[in-house]
């Protein structure tokens, strides 16, 4: 991320944990994270977010819809893990 001259980031599949701090970064889209209530609207407006490819990377827990490989492309992934949870992190990146 830190390579892009202006980052932006969508965050879906949990709360942001201070990501856009650390990287510098000023969220760009209305639903740019994943509340803590499901809400129908939100998932299909992050999903149409991804399918415009309207952020440079989108960083998703454990899952992400099918229609994010038609615009980015998986730059990383790592496991992380909170007491006895494990979740997986995935972190995909617009194709050019």
């Amino acid at each position: 991320m830190e390579q892009e001259e202006e980052p932006t980031l969508l965050n879906i599949g949990c709360l942001d944990a201070g990501l856009y701090t650390v990287c510098d970064i000023v969220p760009t889209c209305r639903w740019f994270q994943t509340q803590t209530i499901a809400i129908d609207d939100v998932e299909k407006e992050q999903e149409r977010y991804i399918a415009e490819g309207q952020t440079t990377f989108v960083l998703a827990r454990d899952t992400y819809p099918e229609v994010i490989h038609e615009k980015y492309e998986l730059a990383a992934q790592a496991p992380w893990y909170l007491d006895d949870q494990e979740f997986t992190y995935y972190l995909f990146r617009l194709k050019k």
